[in-house]
């Protein structure tokens, strides 16, 4: 810990989980744009590997006990994320159809959220496939919904994935798990960083959240996942959340008959996807405070 920075238990929450990967991506992403300025494509790829390397970073940071090769569940949410971030990229690259890559992107899902509900698989065999197999298509779903946001003014279909790793990062202390919190905190922060630096890039609408929206689906629905099973994080709290993926595009299909500059258009997205997360903290508030919280 730096000696000239505050100190307290929020403070350190705020520290692992927010300052360093801020510092590292308003860092690295400078020096990456600027080495490859002059190719496009290589500089939305070597941007998205900067930030998943960073958020993969922060979670080593904040979860001690994460071991490579995997021992325990939540060890594989890093790996499965990477995957689904790289295979995203590259099947871009490679000029896949839509359909291809979201067929991709669910199986990706599907695998996550089984691995990760390993446990309770002898025991619950059908409500760990049933749950992967919703899972995989509520987080392919919403992969393709922000997508089809990003053609209007990119990169807002980030938007509701900021929204919800932020507000993740004060709603999982409260519900019962501070590490799941802390690494939505770290996904939020880092994302919000990327967000800001890729949306006056000029770069094609399209392309721009390729892999790094990939990454943060698969690792978005497995925080998700572990807050609803392992942390008893209340499901209509958590479909609260959600809300804010479909409240976005629905927004933003309205928007898009009306001639609105970007800014402003960024600015309505931005209140819709944040709405369901505050909504969602005021609920978990009063949870908390239900249990016996101050």
């Amino acid at each position: 810990m730096l000696s000239w920075l505050p100190t307290g238990p929020l403070w350190r929450l705020a520290e692992r989980s927010v300052l360093w990967p801020t510092l590292l991506m308003v860092i690295a992403l400078p020096v990456v744009t600027w080495v490859i300025r002059r190719r496009a494509s290589a500089a939305v790829s070597a941007r998205a590997v900067v930030f998943m390397v960073v958020v993969l970073l922060a979670f080593a940071g904040i979860d001690p006990a994460w071991a490579f090769p995997p021992r325990q569940p939540l060890d594989f949410l890093p790996l499965f994320a990477g995957v689904a971030g790289v295979g995203d990229r590259i099947l871009h690259l490679r000029h896949q159809p839509t359909r291809r890559r979201l067929l991709f992107l669910f199986l990706i899902l599907t695998g996550t959220v089984a691995t990760l509900m390993a446990p309770l698989l002898l025991s619950q065999l059908i409500l760990v496939l049933g749950t992967a197999a919703l899972s995989g298509m509520i987080g392919s779903a919403s992969w393709l919904l922000l997508e089809q946001i990003d053609k209007k003014v990119a990169p807002t279909g980030m938007l509701p994935l900021v929204s919800i790793a932020a507000a993740n990062l004060v709603i999982a202390p409260w519900t019962g798990s501070l590490l799941l919190g802390e690494l939505g905190g770290s996904l939020a922060a880092s994302l919000a960083v990327w967000m800001l630096w890729a949306y006056p890039s000029r770069l094609p609408l399209t392309s721009v959240g390729d892999g790094v929206r990939g990454f943060t689906v698969v690792f978005l629905s497995g925080l998700l996942l572990m807050e609803g099973v392992y942390s008893a994080t209340p499901v209509d709290l958590l479909a609260t959340l959600l809300a804010a993926v479909p409240l976005t595009a629905l927004l933003t299909h309205f928007l898009g008959r009306r001639p609105l500059r970007p800014a402003r258009f960024l600015l309505a997205v931005a209140c819709a996807a944040a709405l369901p997360a505050v909504i969602a903290i005021l609920m978990a508030h009063g949870i908390y405070v239900a249990q016996g919280g101050y």
